[in-house]
């Protein structure tokens, strides 16, 4: 078997279809079948809350998202006056650093909350932080982490 082969008859038949695109150019794409996702999305063994237990808790989760965006504008001005105020690079990088060391506080607060008040209606608890996002695969550790959302 040369090195251009392979065995796996589904790696040829996608090393078919991207020869037939680079022939038959941009047109070929209409002809070729959409591939299914990979992962259902979602989160696999566990059920959504309903939209009756949404309503239920619908009032305190809208105050803690409130409470959330005020405590998170905060931050911001602080940050915001602290970098205006920054004589250096190291002062500017100690207000980014105690920027990021509130908002982690901050979120990982919210969570909590938010944990809470599902656990306490008996509903699932989502998952929240970095999670799938959408079947998107993420750099662990890298940079880019932001907080997840509730299924709302």
């Amino acid at each position: 078997m040369s090195r251009f082969q392979s065995a796996n008859p589904l790696f040829r038949s996608r090393l078919s279809a991207i020869a037939l695109v680079a022939s038959l150019g941009g047109s070929a794409l209409a002809l070729l079948p959409l591939a299914a996702p990979a992962q259902p999305v979602g989160q696999p063994g566990k059920s959504r809350p309903t939209p009756e237990q949404l309503e239920k808790i619908f009032p305190e989760f809208r105050t803690l998202q409130l409470q959330d965006r005020r405590s998170r504008i905060a931050t911001m001005q602080t940050a915001e006056r602290c970098i205006q105020g920054a004589k250096n690079a190291t002062a500017l990088q100690g207000c980014m650093k105690q920027e990021r060391t509130t908002t982690m506080t901050q979120r990982q607060q919210h969570y909590s909350a938010l944990r809470q008040l599902f656990e306490r209606n008996g509903l699932p608890v989502p998952e929240m932080g970095r999670g799938d996002r959408g079947n998107r695969k993420l750099n662990p550790g890298g940079a880019g982490s932001q907080g997840g959302s509730l299924p709302l």
